[in-house]
């Protein structure tokens, strides 16, 4: 990707969440936010934000979307239309789009057909990011038909995974078959904070928590500027309880709920979306009562406790196994508009007692972004991800290769990590089986990680994929023998149901 100089593009930034779209047109040294809020309730709240323009008064008005994510979506579009025309600018000629469940790959990518399929396939990971997110590129590739559009994950590692083998609990051949392996997420968000941090307080390398609390909810550990831990690992329902999601619970409660007859294809509703604070709370999903008002509402006292109980329990966890930590800082909407909360989930974690919280309170209160007693310091950061999202499009860094399977089939859904060897050899069985028409198979032979096979006519492997299938080893059919060559003896990344396949060594 060739880097994009900052006076020559108008350059907009797209960001989806499950109830929000956040956008930034950004023009030279002028910028234009439009936020639409609340998506899911009866009422939704549109913010529009010129900054650097004087000519334009900030606007702040309602709609009335409700849960229908493609008008959501439409609306954003034609909103951005409307401030273009306005001031004048030249349509944006590069979009970069924020995703969270686009599976394992670059910080940022060229938006294509396979990315889209990618989004659709991992819908199930979300409450409903992937679908709005979806809904998004969708209007936007049609109203922007000349732009160059990028996907830009939030995934908090670029790595493989944030957990090593011996710390994920099941069986190694369960875990390179169905592909445990966690990225983290809010990641944006975590590099909007370092980036602050530096640029505002001299700490360039932070070590600490940090809680990021707004629709969605994570707790991160970051040594030394990395990031080694995030509470959102698998989905956007793990780690604590959270907006309208289910926060992480235990495996059997989704077991039981299974056997005792709740229909398979509403779980993940039902999980991700009809659950979290709104559950404690006892009100739908879709009612006019915002988070906010139920932090603050009596009537909600024991709802909101449980809720911040669970973020305190997971700092709890993580500061139980680093004793170290002194250093907090709590980012996102609700915990920068409300800085009593900063010190009162410490306090539950049992980080720091009571007189303390009280003291950091105290300083907070006066509109500080920063408070500390002799063994604890906060930081409130207000984040701009949008900043960061318009960084990457401009400088991106080396991207690892992934490799074009346009044409490919999944003959056995599965994901592993291994070294591609033609065949395979008597002595090595840890690796990935790369197969051509005329590659000779042994019915006999010890089992490979997984299978590529590549032709051009896919009946030619019809035994072999049998053998595959009855084998539960995941296998990829190619059609391109140019790409199968060049994927020999290198060490892959292969995700056969999304088929991806990325150079990770």
């Amino acid at each position: 990707m060739t880097p994009i100089l900052p006076h020559e593009r108008t350059i907009l930034s797209i960001n989806v969440g499950s109830s929000s779209i956040k956008s930034a047109i950004f023009n030279r040294d002028q910028r234009v936010d439009i936020n639409i809020n609340y998506i899911g309730l009866k009422k939704q709240t549109v913010k529009i934000t010129f900054k650097n323009i004087t000519t334009h008064e900030n606007k702040i008005f309602s709609l009335f979307i409700g849960d229908d994510l493609d008008l959501a979506a439409s609306t954003l579009i034609s909103l951005l239309n409307t401030a273009i025309r306005t001031l004048d600018w030249k349509k944006p000629s590069i979009i970069g789009h924020r995703v969270k469940f686009a599976g394992h790959g670059a910080d940022i990518e060229k938006l294509s057909p396979r990315i889209e399929q990618i989004l659709e396939f991992n819908d199930y990971l979300s409450s409903r990011h992937n679908k709005l997110c979806l809904s998004v590129i969708s209007h936007a590739k049609s109203s922007f038909k000349e732009t160059q559009q990028f996907i830009v994950r939030d995934q908090a590692v670029s790595d493989l995974s944030l957990h090593t083998p011996n710390e994920i609990p099941f069986e190694s051949k369960i875990i390179r078959r169905y592909g445990l392996i966690s990225h983290g997420y809010h990641g944006l968000a975590s590099k909007a904070c370092l980036r602050t941090l530096e640029k505002k307080y001299g700490i360039p390398n932070f070590t600490g928590l940090l809680t990021q609390i707004g629709s969605g909810v994570s707790v991160t550990a970051i040594v030394n500027g990395a990031i080694s831990y995030n509470s959102m690992k698998f989905a956007a329902c793990d780690g604590p309880v959270m907006h309208n999601r289910s926060g992480s619970q235990p495996l059997g409660l989704v077991l039981r709920m299974l056997k005792y007859g709740f229909p398979a294809n509403r779980l993940s509703e039902a999980v991700n979306r009809n659950s979290g604070i709104y559950g404690l709370s006892d009100l739908p999903s879709n009612s006019t009562v915002t988070v906010e008002e139920i932090l603050g509402d009596e009537q909600h006292k024991e709802a909101c406790d449980n809720y911040l109980l669970s973020i305190a329990c997971e700092i709890f966890r993580l500061t139980s196994k680093n004793k170290d930590l002194h250093h907090f800082i709590f980012s996102g909407g609700l915990a920068t508009r409300h800085p009593w909360l900063a010190p009162k989930i410490l306090q539950i974690a049992k980080i720091i007692n009571p007189d303390e919280a009280d003291e950091l309170t105290r300083q907070l209160k006066n509109g500080s972004h920063t408070a500390s007693t002799a063994f604890t310091e906060i930081y409130l950061v207000d984040i701009d991800e949008h900043e960061i999202i318009r960084n990457i499009l401009l400088t991106p860094k080396p991207s690892p290769i992934i490799f074009d399977t346009t044409g490919s089939i999944c003959e056995v859904a599965g994901t592993t990590i291994g070294k591609v060897l033609h065949g395979i050899t008597p002595t090595d069985y840890s690796a990935i089986s790369i197969n051509f028409a005329d590659t000779p198979f042994d019915l006999k032979a010890p089992p490979p990680l997984a299978y590529i096979f590549a032709g051009t006519d896919r009946s030619s492997f019809f035994v072999r994929a049998s053998v595959a299938r009855s084998r539960e080893i995941p296998t990829l059919f190619i059609n391109s023998i140019k790409t199968a060559k060049k994927l020999i003896n290198r060490s892959i990344y292969l995700d056969t149901p999304t088929r991806t396949i990325i150079e990770y060594d």
